[in-house]
């Protein structure tokens, strides 16, 4: 009965209040544009990576899928290859086997998962 009551995803009071404070302050070292301007680049570098599909996203991560290869293994080769980390959707409602979600770091970051993106797609045609 609470459960149909309650807001679908909950904030403690510090979070509540470090939101607002960046609300009216803002953070002069963080710009929100261009991390999701980096994002979308990163989103297009993964799809045009052959057997790659990317969902549009608002935010910084997003989902991604492959054709033919488990999610799970991919995260399993990407961590014990290039000490890279992705997040195994397949057990997100509506999803399959294939689906992973990435979030957007600096580019740098992202041009790492990247390179590592290819080198699994070689290693694995």
């Amino acid at each position: 009965m609470i459960n149909t009551r309650c807001l679908p995803w909950s904030v403690n009071i510090l979070a509540s209040d470090a939101a607002k404070y960046l609300i009216t302050e803002g953070d002069p070292g963080f710009n929100v544009d261009a991390l999701l301007e980096e994002t979308q680049r990163f989103m297009r570098e993964i799809a045009d990576i052959p057997g790659f599909l990317t969902f549009d996203t608002r935010t910084n991560y997003f989902l991604c899928k492959h054709d033919s290869t488990k999610a799970s293994e991919l995260k399993e080769w990407l961590l014990a290859e290039h000490g890279l980390l992705i997040r195994d959707a397949s057990n997100f409602r509506g999803l399959d086997d294939k689906y992973f979600r990435i979030a957007a770091q600096l580019p740098e970051e992202n041009n790492l998962l990247i390179n590592a993106l290819k080198c699994w797609k070689s290693v694995n045609i």
